[in-house]
């Protein structure tokens, strides 16, 4: 019974309400071509187009972050200071008290694991800077931290040497 009350309702549409009841889904429906079921001065109101003038229209991009690439002195601490970690870890391994505290990396990697895992992690960095060149302040967390990490190697191997056995 419901449904054949909806279905006579539906045949005797109030034109006059149906631009107020439309919602965003169904306007973009007939913008698309759905046109079935609705009135043509509902169609009329929907699909005209909005012109706009040309001077109206402003592209205005953003790129004064990316004016200044990382200077060529910062890419070479950065890449001095991955290859220092890896080389203090690597010297930090020679002694039986040291053992790496990265969750990624097992209790005693070698070297080349080491540059595996460094190679794993850096290439989105260098993937992102291929992309969009990073700039100093975007490259100097990471040096930042690559710099804390090789100075904590070398307090560690200095203690190492006072208080450890060699392997």
């Amino acid at each position: 019974m419901k449904a054949a009350v909806f279905l006579i309702l539906s045949l005797f549409s109030c034109n006059a309400l149906a631009e107020i009841h439309l919602t965003e889904f169904q306007k973009i429906k007939i913008k698309n071509g759905w046109t079935c079921c609705y009135s043509d001065e509902v169609l009329e109101q929907v699909q005209t187009p909005l012109y706009l003038d040309e001077k109206d229209i402003i592209l205005d991009f953003d790129v004064s972050q990316r004016v200044d690439p990382a200077s060529n002195y910062h890419w070479a601490a950065f890449w001095l200071f991955q290859a220092l970690d890896v080389y203090t870890t690597s010297k930090a391994m020679q002694w039986d008290c040291v053992k790496e505290v990265n969750p990624l990396l097992p209790e005693r990697p070698t070297a080349g694991r080491i540059i595996l895992h460094k190679s794993i992690f850096l290439w989105p960095l260098v993937e992102m800077d291929l992309l969009t060149p990073l700039t100093d302040e975007e490259l100097w967390p990471a040096t930042a931290i690559t710099a804390g990490v090789v100075l904590s190697n070398f307090r560690v191997i200095d203690r190492a040497k006072q208080n450890c056995r060699r392997i």
